[in-house]
């Protein structure tokens, strides 16, 4: 190579590093666009990946919402019909108890004035639920009898209570044929008999009788003859009304049907 070069050789390079300079003042701008552009797009795309995490931290939470609200509103329902339940089961416990208490007064209101009355009719048996001995009730029955005694009833005496009297018998059976069955035959002509025979005597109705002296006997007694005479659920009926408009308990309506076989 021949130095220094030639003024040929020097322009020739000037104006060839002219020519590249020229064109890197051209590309650098749309280099600088690119790198511009590219950087924009890498900010655009970490927005958009943002906005994503932000939706699905959204969507997560409403979902963690949803099922923590669901949670409550089941576990509420929940406490709410076991209190419901628990109310309701209360209800009938009650009312239960209430039935079974209405019962017993209404059993025992009932018994004590059957004793009130059989003691007016000169029959003390019932003072046994009272804690009478049979030895004061047997005196009660002998003060009445001496009381009673100088009246009569178709000429009977009532203080021939003592001893049997086919005559007696004849009219008990005659009385239990007619309708008075809480008559024993027993040939004693002692209160029970007197007082229904005096009711027969008058023209008295036997089932009303029986329902003021021994309801339950009036009951089952004329359940059996609508046993025989109808059917099976004509008796039962007809028990079951005598319970619900308090003639007897319901402790009584089972025992009748039961013994009736209805």
């Amino acid at each position: 190579m021949r130095w220094p070069p030639s003024t040929a050789a020097v322009t020739a390079a000037t104006q060839a590093g002219d020519y590249y300079a020229a064109q890197m003042a051209d590309i650098i701008p749309q280099l600088e666009q690119a790198a511009y552009e590219k950087y924009l797009n890498e900010i655009g795309l970490d927005q958009s990946n943002l906005s994503a995490l932000r939706a699905l931290d959204n969507d997560a939470y409403s979902r963690f919402s949803d099922q923590v609200n669901w949670d409550y509103m089941g576990n509420r329902d929940y406490i709410n019909d076991l209190n419901y339940v628990n109310e309701w089961n209360y209800g009938l416990a009650s009312d239960a108890w209430n039935r079974d208490k209405y019962d017993d007064e209404t059993y025992y209101n009932r018994q004590m004035d059957k004793v009130a009355l059989m003691s007016e009719l000169g029959d003390y048996s019932g003072l046994r639920t009272l804690g009478y001995t049979d030895e004061e009730i047997a005196a009660l029955t002998a003060a009445w009898q001496r009381e009673n005694s100088s009246g009569s009833s178709s000429g009977r005496s009532s203080g021939r209570s003592s001893s049997y009297d086919e005559d007696v018998a004849a009219l008990q059976r005659e009385l239990v044929d007619a309708g008075y069955t809480n008559v024993a035959v027993d040939g004693i002509y002692g209160p029970a008999t007197q007082n229904a025979e005096e009711d027969y005597r008058n023209g008295g109705d036997p089932y009303r009788y029986l329902l003021t002296v021994d309801p339950v006997l009036a009951v089952e007694t004329e359940a059996r003859e609508l046993l025989n005479a109808a059917d099976a659920e004509t008796a039962f009926n007809y028990a079951y009304g005598k319970y619900l408009d308090n003639t007897i308990t319901e402790e009584e309506f089972q025992e009748i049907t039961d013994r009736v076989g209805v």
